[in-house]
């Protein structure tokens, strides 16, 4: 919910998304209250920064971007709750196991949610082409 509303939506919409999807995430989750919110919109304003470098039309990218912010969020969460078990091996084997699982997961997941995203911004009539797009 991050990748997709970055690169299609204008500033407004895709800040909402991501915003009620780092809320959703920071309640849903046993981690310091504000954690998701703010890393999800930091990644998300980064995405829509560089957007013009990106094709967003086909899925290359998007999966690349979502793996790369995966790997990001799950290091930053690593770093904010993990400051004790730093030194366990256990720990890290299981930081490991959940980044291997989490992109073999992404892998499958992430090009049917995006094409699942088009589709709902057809359906909702959005136009999924900013003004900052360069032309085609």
């Amino acid at each position: 919910m991050v990748v997709l509303p970055a690169l299609y939506l204008r500033h407004k919409s895709y800040f909402i998304c991501t915003l009620c999807s780092g809320l959703w995430l920071d309640a849903a989750l046993p981690s310091a209250f504000g954690l998701f919110t703010l890393s999800f919109l930091f990644g998300g304003a980064l995405i829509f920064n560089v957007r013009v470098r990106f094709r967003a039309d086909k899925n290359f990218h998007p999966v690349l971007l979502a793996h790369v912010l995966n790997a990001l969020f799950i290091i930053l969460l690593v770093l904010s709750e993990g400051r004790g078990q730093l030194g366990a091996d256990v720990f890290w084997l299981q930081v490991l196991t959940t980044l291997l699982l989490s992109h073999l997961v992404l892998l499958f997941v992430a090009p049917w949610f995006f094409d699942l995203q088009r589709v709902l911004f057809e359906l909702c009539h959005l136009d999924n082409e900013p003004d900052n797009y360069p032309m085609r």
